[in-house]
């Protein structure tokens, strides 16, 4: 996103890097400084090291970093171009309220990068729309861990020995599961009965989750029929 950011400050655009830990700012900071060091050393460019910000003098052209979780911490601002990273850590409003609008006006692009999450997720949902659209407008890409050349390939080998099957293949293997890995019971097992006997006797337990949890209420149903 770093080197996507510069290429699009050289060619006059207005960027706008989002992401909810300050230090994922500083690490994308630190990647565009580096790349545009000449020209900031010669003064070509202005820098704001309090404000993230990059820019041509007197222009629109501009790359900014900023922390961003939701729609009011991102209000403010615009871009032609609006990166939001760790996207499954922001609230799903950061685009539809404040990050689509922004760029209308320009015809903007956007970029969304995100580690998949635990359950169903606005993240998951935004990346199978793109991922089922024909219209041109999306384009999607997923990148195992195999193919970062900067990992080890030895603690990558040895890290599957520390991971159960469903983490390994969503964490490291990039794989779009739908299953929970923390789960009681995943999707291979559940069997949907769509025909059955009339039922004499029919039990259904609940596990309520507590007040201050938020987690999902567990529910069993099981019948007994007389054969």
């Amino acid at each position: 996103m770093a080197v996507l950011a510069v290429k699009a400050f050289l060619d006059g655009r207005r960027i706008l890097y989002a992401t909810p830990t300050q230090e994922q700012v500083e690490k994308f900071w630190q990647e565009v400084k580096w790349a545009l060091r000449e020209p900031l050393d010669a003064g070509v460019f202005y820098k704001n090291e309090t404000r993230h910000t990059i820019e041509v003098s007197g222009t629109e052209t501009r790359i900014r970093a900023k922390t961003a979780w939701n729609a009011d911490t991102l209000r403010g601002d615009y871009a032609d171009l609006l990166i939001l990273d760790e996207y499954q850590l922001m609230s799903a409003d950061a685009w539809g309220l404040v990050g689509a609008p922004m760029l209308l006006d320009n015809d903007g692009d956007a970029a969304f990068i995100y580690t998949k999450k635990r359950g169903k997720h606005h993240s998951d949902e935004l990346f199978n729309k793109a991922q089922a659209d024909t219209s041109g407008r999306w384009k999607t890409f997923t990148f195992p861990s195999h193919a970062n050349p900067y990992l080890s390939k030895d603690a990558l080998d040895d890290i599957v020995n520390d991971m159960t099957d469903i983490a390994y293949r969503m964490e490291i293997l990039a794989e779009d599961i739908a299953d929970d890995p923390a789960a009681l019971w995943n999707r291979d097992i559940i069997h949907h009965v769509t025909s059955f006997p009339d039922l004499v006797t029919i039990n259904v337990g609940v596990d309520p989750p507590g007040k201050k949890t938020g987690a999902e209420c567990g529910i069993v149903v099981a019948g007994m029929a007389v054969i």
